[in-house]
């Protein structure tokens, strides 16, 4: 007898499962369904009419339409055909959750152990299946969490890969060769092509070639990412704690420590546990909790260093920080900043712990933008620019001090003003005793100054060399001799201007000047006098107290004194 097949309907039963395992968490609603494929068939003898009995029944689903191989088979024993009409609920017997129905099937039907019905059925979709194509869904169950089934789209080819993994998903993406991959449970991959996870919970956003490979890491996108946790974090993680590396995008990034994060990018390596690089090229934190925020070829390779950004820069001290160009903080707590002027070889290193170091050649501004010295302090908010601090040196206590450089035996310390250098003694208004001191490097005093004026003066040197032999210019100072006294002197004898002596006028053309202190043993001085008025000439007897001053006329045939304006200077080598 021949038995021909002539109608099937659509799987609804089946299509309903694809549904309910886009949304695995309503277990309530997965108990109620059936795992199973509703078929209806009719058959008639060979002439025409149709069967009627309990014929057995074995139904296979075929991944071709003529030939290939039979992805699934179930047996009935008797299956009641009345008026041609059967149908049956594949998949009661025989589970349908490990066939891929992201591709096409064919289903064949073989009637009492005779051949195998022929064309074979073509499975259909209904409406709720088009929103699905392409999706495979695989039955997996966890001992702790249920039945949590993988669910594979895209791509025919994309693989979960693992007969014992749950709960593994890939959205979509993947071809020929370049399939996407999952290795391991929960695992998650969003599209793209050529992605693969290899840890428990890890993820793969989408991008190409990319890989999540340790416990709960995560590549958002990009090209060639790698965020894979190091045996020094699965440590952690046996110890109760995560690994969670991540690399949001870019191309060639790893990340590779319990924690670790790249943002972007390209070329960066964040390599230790809570390592970060927020993006820029060629960057490298290879430390815990070492920073390199972006910029291009730098480094921060200890505990808690920082790269803010810059080109070749180096943070490898604990804490330290380094930014700019070509700065080097390889010391513990250093802070380095180095500006763009120089050469690649031409690096700003620490030379020890907890340095604050600055290279800007165009100066550094403090309270100004237009920097006109390698330090430029302004405050408009007060009338002090520069506070010097107190120390615990036991040679200054807490003064302030200011030194010229130490690693140049020559080094001078010049003040240069447009206007006046004053010195303010007493400047808290704290009524204590203040004082300016000029000292040698014994500490030795050379001039003191307080509220009263000169207290004690044992030498000055200043600008210039007198020489012996020369005479002294007006108001000029000098090296290599003390200026004692000078006077600017009114024809009455009343004194214009004058530093160390008194003036008194004795008669016509002689005036007598007292030194506030004496010249000393042995000094030799030079005396200078002259009138202001020319022709009257002047003239100066000096002793170490006085100097006696005469102002003459000549009158065509002798000198007589006559008054006059002149000026008097008295310096002397001590």
């Amino acid at each position: 007898m021949k038995l021909f097949l002539s109608a099937v309907s659509k799987s609804y039963a089946l299509l309903a499962l694809f549904v309910l395992l886009l949304v695995p968490h309503q277990a309530q609603a997965q108990e109620g369904m059936p795992e199973t494929l509703a078929y209806q068939g009719y058959l008639t003898q060979s002439d025409g009419t149709p069967y009627d009995g309990i014929p057995s029944m074995v139904f296979r689903l075929y991944d071709a339409k003529v030939g290939g191989d039979a992805q699934w088979r179930e047996s009935y024993p008797g299956v009641q055909v009345s008026q041609g009409l059967f149908s049956v609920r594949l998949g009661r017997s025989e589970s349908l959750a490990d066939v891929a129905f992201n591709r096409p099937l064919w289903l064949g039907i073989q009637v009492d152990g005779g051949s195998e019905l022929i064309p074979r059925v073509a499975l259909e979709a209904s409406p709720y299946a088009l929103s699905v194509r392409g999706l495979s869904v695989m039955s997996a169950e966890d001992e702790d969490y249920g039945v949590v089934p993988n669910l594979v789209g895209g791509y025919a080819g994309n693989v979960i890969q693992g007969s014992d993994i749950v709960g593994a998903t890939i959205n979509g993406g993947g071809g020929e060769s370049v399939e996407n991959i999952i290795a391991q449970s929960y695992g998650t991959i969003g599209g793209g092509f050529q992605n693969r996870t290899t840890g428990t919970g890890a993820t793969v956003g989408g991008g190409r070639r990319n890989q999540a490979m340790g416990c709960y890491d995560t590549v958002a996108g990009g090209e060639n990412n790698v965020a894979q946790t190091d045996d020094l974090a699965m440590a952690f993680k046996s110890a109760g704690q995560s690994c969670n590396a991540t690399v949001g995008g870019g191309r060639d990034n790893a990340a590779r420590g319990d924690g670790a994060t790249i943002a972007g990018g390209v070329g960066n390596q964040a390599r230790r546990s809570g390592a970060t690089v927020g993006g820029g090229t060629n960057n490298r934190a290879t430390e815990s909790r070492a920073t390199v925020s972006g910029g291009r070829d730098n480094v921060a390779s200890e505990d808690g260093a920082t790269v803010p950004g810059g080109e070749d820069n180096q943070a490898r001290g604990q804490n330290s920080l380094a930014a700019g160009y070509n700065a080097r903080a390889i010391h513990e707590g250093v802070f380095a900043w180095s500006d763009n002027g120089g050469a690649s070889s031409d690096s700003l290193v620490s030379t020890g712990e907890n340095q604050f170091l600055i290279r800007a050649r165009g100066g550094v501004g403090i309270g100004t933008n237009a920097p006109a010295a390698a330090l430029h302090v302004t405050n408009t908010e007060s009338n002090r620019d520069l506070v010097l601090g107190g120390t615990d040196d036991s040679l200054f206590g807490d003064d302030g001090v200011i030194t010229s450089d130490p690693a140049y035996e020559s080094s001078d310390l010049w003040l240069v003003s447009n206007d006046a250098v004053l010195v303010m003694l007493d400047g808290d208004d704290s009524g204590e005793t203040s004082e300016f001191i000029v000292a040698d490097d014994d500490l030795d005093v050379l001039l003191q100054v307080d509220g009263f004026g000169v207290t004690e003066t044992n030498h000055i040197e200043v600008q210039r060399d007198l020489k012996p032999g020369t005479a002294p210019a007006e108001g000029g100072v000098y090296r290599d001799n003390v200026v004692y006294a000078w006077a600017r002197v009114n024809a009455d004898g009343t004194v214009a201007s004058s530093y160390g002596c008194t003036v008194s006028k004795s008669a016509t053309g002689s005036y007598r000047v007292i030194f506030e202190r004496e010249l000393p043993n042995g000094a030799s001085a030079t005396v200078t006098a002259r009138t202001v008025n020319d022709p009257i000439l002047a003239t100066a007897v000096t002793s170490a107290s006085q100097a006696s001053v005469a102002t003459k006329f000549f009158n065509g045939s002798a000198f007589v004194f006559a008054d006059s304006d002149f000026y008097i200077q008295v310096v002397g080598r001590p």
